[in-house]
């Protein structure tokens, strides 16, 4: 299991949103990215190109 106070890395959260049922899910909030190892526009395109949802980052 994953550690609560740590940040989820992109690879982890795709292979969490392929292994997950997304059929009823209409948007995807990514909230608390790391100001230092996060690329926004990178992360939001990935989440969107494997779900075809509408990605929020907040």
């Amino acid at each position: 299991a994953r550690v609560l106070k740590t940040h989820m890395g992109l690879d982890t959260l795709v292979k969490y949103l392929k292994k997950i049922d997304i059929s009823k899910i209409k948007q995807i909030w990514l909230l608390h990215l790391s100001d230092l190892n996060s690329d926004a526009e990178r992360i939001l395109k990935a989440v969107q190109g494997i779900t075809g949802k509408e990605v929020i980052i907040a």
